[in-house]
């Protein structure tokens, strides 16, 4: 019953995929050909057709959502179309880090643990390095960011502090000799404290497991097939994981995946692990799952020959088993500038929502900074839009900082701001010197900021540190100074701003300081470019229209996704998803591909692959962008169109004129999906 089930609803190249059960198996399974379809088939075809128990098959992927949806579908067919009832409590489908934490719970106290251990998560991360640093007085670990990275790297390279220690000593490098310190100490702390962090989950059963020949053949008998989803987004660690959970020639393990779309390498995703499977496993079968259920051929043709460019992959082709859509090639356009590019775009969105009221539309972008300019435009023409994967431009923290200082200096009564700024960048001012100021605020039936000119002015005398005293002395003179800046330069306040306060070296503290920095640079060009471009540009004009932007819903709004129309997404956000058209836009030379990507081959071909994997999300209508210019510098810049852009044939591709320039689009104002 079950196989006629499988015959029906699986390609061939899918159905070869669940039914070997006899050799290790590589299903290199390309966008949109529905590789997860193949884990869900294949472990109810062992448990349906093999008569294997459900507790003895292990499916990992990588992340809950996916993890959740594996279960219940493969629960569907096996209640659906057999007669079986499997006991589904003892499942083992999960993500790699829940798989691991539960078989952690039966070893624990071989690594010094109790089966009770906690998971430190990202934040409580965060602060506990930070407390250690501060405590030991370490110079060198400024950065946060860095120093997290380094550490979850070490670990998932099985390093020890005396490795990071000689690394230090070798290259002369105090930063790498304190590292060493502080990851000894890390690690010291996290087992004193019975808590193992995200990285910790993977690392020490790979630790047992090698270590163990008791343990790993306890587990090697626990499972009799091993099957895996998203194979291209494992690191050197979960791939040591899988060889020592798989049985000693492997035949027993499944993995699904597709070179192509590895883009994860800032995650520790290594491609090296998919594209070695040829070679690691000598009885491979391996099976090539190409047709594509999502695209037209016009879409796939362009997207097969731009990723055919990179030496680094498997190879295959995708065939696409819808028909074209009205005869329609991929478009490519030009625009003056990429606020014209951001116009344009909205402009042919309109158009195609008004000609499709079903079709979800999305913008893709390279950056997360790329986002403000079209939340700018949409929100002055009145279109609703969702970003996926992050926060409104306008929401970031960073940028909520900036305007915090810009809303104070241009209202010393904004309570609010004042609270929000008072003390970042740090400034030792805590939270029992803001109450305390906000009581004689009250008493003297002020501001806060009044309350602190008459401070300054020695007027009052507050039951606050002379430390404090200072620096909220020193901190209503910087707003002083701000604002009288703000009325005879206020092209000059950001800049000054960032350097007073030195905000950018303040966000080296945080996660993804690059990407933050990079955001506070896309502010700049905002506001660089509106007290060159506005015909009558002023501070308070500028915040004005900041403040007015109706800001969109991010993802985890109360919206299903079904009932959103237009979508602003990176590469990274919208894997796995599809639209009925694409934008894909800022096609320029130190855009996309990245600046900072393109210094040696290896980062190109991901940067070939980030657009590989945004062409393939579209369905039907997939356009093509880039500005001929960008402003930046106080200036507007020549750049060069994307290499990927010329890679592509002509005849795969119409060219449109170049955009012109629109002032506005009053037409579209008023109009909401």
């Amino acid at each position: 019953m079950f196989m006629k089930k499988i015959e029906n609803n699986l390609n061939t190249e899918q159905i070869q995929a669940v039914l070997e059960t006899e050799h290790p198996v590589l299903v290199l399974s390309g966008a949109g050909t529905g590789k997860t379809r193949v884990i869900t088939y294949k472990t109810a075809y062992l448990i349906a057709e093999k008569n294997i128990r459900a507790e003895k098959i292990l499916a990992l992927t990588f992340t809950n959502k996916a993890a959740g949806e594996m279960k219940e579908r493969t629960y569907t067919l096996i209640m659906n179309h057999t007669q079986i009832n499997p006991v589904f409590k003892n499942l083992w489908i999960g993500t790699f880090h829940s798989v691991c934490a539960r078989m952690l719970r039966f070893h624990a106290k071989q690594l010094g643990y109790t089966p009770q251990f906690t998971i430190t998560d990202t934040d409580d991360q965060n602060k506990l390095l930070k407390e250690l640093i501060k405590e030991k007085k370490y110079l060198h670990l400024d950065k946060i960011g860095r120093v997290k990275e380094d550490i979850s790297r070490a670990k998932n390279n099985f390093l020890e502090a005396e490795d990071l220690f000689h690394l230090g000593e070798t290259k002369a490098d105090e930063y790498w000799i304190e590292l060493s310190k502080l990851y000894q100490d890390y690690n010291n702390y996290l087992l004193k404290n019975n808590t193992m962090d995200f990285d910790d989950l993977i690392v020490n059963p790979v630790k047992l497991l090698y270590q163990e020949p008791e343990i790993r053949a306890y587990w090697q008998k626990q499972f009799d097939y091993i099957l895996v989803d998203e194979f291209q987004d494992t690191n050197k660690s979960q791939y040591l994981l899988l060889t020592l959970l798989m049985k000693p020639d492997g035949k027993n393990l499944t993995m699904v995946g597709d070179d192509d779309q590895s883009i994860y390498s800032f995650r520790g995703a290594a491609i090296e692990n998919i594209l070695s499977v040829p070679k690691d496993f000598k009885d491979l079968v391996l099976i090539k799952v190409v047709q594509n259920y999502r695209s037209t051929p016009e879409i796939l043709d362009l997207a097969n020959f731009v990723i055919s460019n990179n030496k680094n992959r498997l190879g295959k082709e995708l065939k696409a088993v819808h028909s074209s859509f009205q005869n329609t090639l991929p478009s490519l356009f030009a625009s003056e500038n990429d606020k014209t590019e951001a116009q344009e775009i909205c402009q042919k969105m309109l158009v195609l929502s008004e000609e499709h009221p079903d079709w979800k539309l999305a913008v893709i972008y390279r950056t997360n900074a790329q986002s403000r300019i079209f939340e700018t435009v949409l929100n002055q023409s009145r279109l609703s839009y969702t970003i996926l994967g992050t926060k409104s431009f306008f929401d970031r923290k960073e940028i909520k900082d900036v305007i915090a200082y810009f809303r104070l200096i241009i209202n010393p009564k904004d309570d609010l701001a004042f609270k929000r700024i008072v003390n970042i960048p740090l400034r030792g001012i805590g939270d029992v010197s803001v109450e305390k100021l906000s009581k004689l605020a009250d008493e003297q039936n002020l501001s806060l900021f009044e309350t602190l000119e008459k401070i300054y002015r020695d007027q009052v005398k507050p039951s606050l540190k002379p430390s404090v005293i200072k620096e909220l002395k020193n901190f209503y003179l910087l707003i002083s100074e701000l604002y009288e800046l703000s009325g005879k330069n206020p092209e000059k306040v950001l800049d000054i701003l960032l350097d007073a306060t030195d905000y950018k070296k303040f966000l080296d503290t945080y996660d993804n300081e690059a990407e933050r920095i990079e955001n506070l640079n896309e502010l700049k060009r905002y506001y660089d470019s509106y007290f060159q471009e506005d015909e009558a540009p002023s501070f308070e004009n500028f915040l004005a229209q900041l403040s007015l932007l109706d800001h969109s819903q991010n993802e985890n709004d109360k919206e299903s996704f079904a009932e959103k129309k237009i979508f602003l997404t990176t590469v990274h956000s919208c894997k796995g998803l599809e639209f009925d058209s694409v934008f894909i836009t800022g096609l320029a030379e130190e855009i996309f591909p990245h600046y900072l990507s393109v210094s040696t081959e290896e980062n190109l071909e991901e940067e070939r692959r980030l657009f590989y994997v945004a062409v393939t999300r579209a369905k039907k209508h997939l356009s093509l962008s880039y500005p001929k210019t960008y402003f930046r510098n106080r200036n507007y810049e020549f750049l060069a169109k994307s290499r990927f852009i010329r890679e592509i044939p002509a005849d795969k591709i119409i060219k449109e004129k170049n955009g012109s320039s629109l002032d506005d689009l009053k037409d579209l104002s008023g109009f909401s999906f």
